[in-house]
């Protein structure tokens, strides 16, 4: 949420803003919402509130051609707040967005830690057995269990189709088919439960010695136990890896195997 300062910049600036900016018809790629109840009432930007406000007695300000009073309800949708809005926007990003001081060492050795187990592992397909112990200290409780339930899906799946190659081949945990030779861990924004870190992955050729690069999203949530990774989204374009992210993925599985 943002901080009180901040919200206190977010009025002033609608009550600053010049009656010029007010009348020029722009384009409307975002929306500015005021409503207000009486003494009450919130500020939404694109539907999400950022801010609410209340005091004692009505007040009203005029700009342009437009009046809004707070002792009525009242209702702005209109183009000419959109320098309103890009200010709006980004303070509320820069709210949410950057890490905190006290989070964001954690978050990086997060991250550090389940690459260190990925390439202890390095799997091919769904990981099992020791490969898949090894990640219970990095990922999430709800990964964890998704990746129980893939790797048992694969089993099933197998014994119904032994002529058929399992439902994942490849590397799981990357977007390229071989996997990662290394990684670095770029940077990381978070919010209070919730974190997001990009990550360069490079895959260099045996062979030739030729390095693919790429970029990938960790998804990390955080738990009793600290910071986790519960997701990873992926970023790469080949056409015949995986799309989207490491959970639908998972869950495709444990569904293909419950197919006749």
């Amino acid at each position: 949420m943002p901080t009180l300062s901040i919200r206190a910049g977010l009025v002033a600036c609608a009550l600053l803003l010049p009656a010029s900016v007010m009348s020029e018809p722009v384009p409307d790629p975002i929306n500015l919402n005021v409503i207000a109840f009486g003494a009450e009432g919130v500020v939404r930007v694109n539907g999400v509130p950022i801010h609410y406000f209340k005091h004692a007695g009505p007040k009203a300000t005029k700009r342009g051609n437009t009046t809004f009073t707070d002792a009525s309800p009242t209702t702005f949708s209109d183009t000419s707040y959109l320098s309103l809005c890009v200010l709006v926007t980004f303070l509320a990003a820069l709210a949410a967005g950057p890490v905190s001081a006290a989070d964001a060492p954690d978050i990086r050795k997060s991250a550090e830690a389940f690459y260190a187990a990925y390439r202890k592992t390095q799997p091919d397909g769904v990981p099992a057995g020791k490969d898949l112990a090894l990640y219970r200290p990095v990922v999430s409780s709800r990964l964890f269990t998704l990746l129980q339930r893939a790797g048992a899906a694969e089993v099933e799946y197998g014994k119904k189709n032994p002529d058929s190659p399992p439902m994942v081949e490849g590397d799981l945990f990357t977007s390229l088919f071989e996997g990662a030779s290394r990684y670095r861990v770029e940077d990381c924004q978070s919010g209070e439960r919730t974190a997001t870190c990009r990550v360069e992955l490079t895959y260099v050729d045996s062979r030739d010695r030729k390095a693919q690069k790429w970029r990938d999203k960790l998804l990390l949530v955080k738990e009793d136990r600290g910071w986790r990774v519960n997701d990873i989204e992926y970023g790469g374009t080949w056409e015949f890896m995986h799309k989207g992210r490491l959970q639908e993925v998972l869950e495709s599985v444990i569904k293909g195997s419950q197919k006749p």
